[in-house]
């Protein structure tokens, strides 16, 4: 189109509602059928207390990578001096491995942290969080029977 690519990017920079290059969000895939289940169950819980929403158990779980971050790495070096030590990121080759960190909070009481080597599916989920950590914690909380899982 004939126009210089640094112009380019210094009149995106230089608007009046600036643009500027991101990381993309990473996130579920959401239908139109998502999009307006999760808007009725917004709209059914608008009005909820802080009393109601104390009887909810919100969890969480992080995982972290034990050799490596997970976002690119940048070293800066002069030419000629790539492989230089300081400049060098090992790398262990059959990946290092990962633990996954959960818990959970409800009503201003929190429940153990469970912490997981490796991966988490399903059937370990059950296992491992809810059966020996959540269902006791709500059953202490609430005083409510056993749900079946």
């Amino acid at each position: 189109m004939g126009i210089n690519k640094q112009t380019f990017g210094n009149r995106l920079r230089h608007n009046a509602q600036p643009l500027r290059a991101r990381r993309p969000y990473v996130g579920q895939v959401l239908n139109h059928r998502h999009r307006n289940a999760r808007s009725a169950w917004a709209r059914r819980h608008v009005r909820w207390t802080h009393s109601m929403w104390s009887g909810v158990l919100f969890s969480d779980e992080s995982q972290f990578n034990l050799s490596t971050a997970d976002r690119r790495v940048r070293v800066f070096s002069r030419k000629g001096k790539r492989f230089a030590q300081n400049c060098l990121l090992e790398r262990d080759r059959f990946g290092g491995g990962s633990v996954v960190v959960l818990g959970g909070i409800m009503g201003g009481r929190k429940t153990d942290l469970v912490i997981i080597n490796g991966n988490l599916n399903a059937q370990g989920y059950v296992d491992n969080v809810l059966r020996p950590v959540f269902v006791p914690f709500l059953e202490q909380r609430s005083g409510c029977l056993r749900p079946t899982i």
